[in-house]
């Protein structure tokens, strides 16, 4: 009987051993952030990939699974069940260098933030709210009158 709980014991701790090496190594570039907005059970992490030489940060839903061939271009795997995911850089176009995890977890909590962005034509700052969106991950409301009817 000893023997037998002592076997069952190894086999048991083995198999945890393993699972927590596995777990670790999937989790080793990665953050938790919160909960997912479009998912019931699932967290948003936070990965670092490379994107065009640049290290890029990504907020993507732990039941996203990405894959990529030449670590250019990412694409959702057959066995995903969600595509929510905000890239760092999505803001650069407009003059933000990227997106913080802060904001992330208050755009997760709030449903909504407001960013400071940057116009190169007048050259000036101005402020404007980003929303969360299920196909972009987010976007920016450039009319009030519709924040207002949210």
């Amino acid at each position: 009987m000893c023997l037998e709980l002592g076997s069952w014991i190894f086999k048991n701790l083995f198999l945890f051993n393993l699972i927590k090496f596995w777990y670790n190594h999937q989790m080793k570039n990665k953050t938790l952030i919160g909960k997912c907005p479009f998912c019931d059970d699932s967290m948003v992490c936070l990965e670092k990939k490379i994107v065009n030489g640049k290290m890029t940060n990504v907020f993507t839903c732990s039941n996203a699974k990405w894959t990529t061939e030449d670590r250019e271009l990412y694409e959702l795997t057959s066995d995903s069940t969600c595509s929510f995911r905000i890239w760092g850089n999505t803001l650069e176009r407009w003059g933000k260098k990227s997106i913080s995890a802060n904001e992330v977890k208050e755009l997760l909590k709030n449903k909504e933030i407001e960013v400071t962005l940057y116009s190169f034509k007048a050259k000036k700052k101005y402020n404007k709210r980003v929303i969360l969106d299920k196909e972009y991950g987010l976007s920016i409301v450039w009319d009030w009158f519709y924040l207002s009817k949210l």
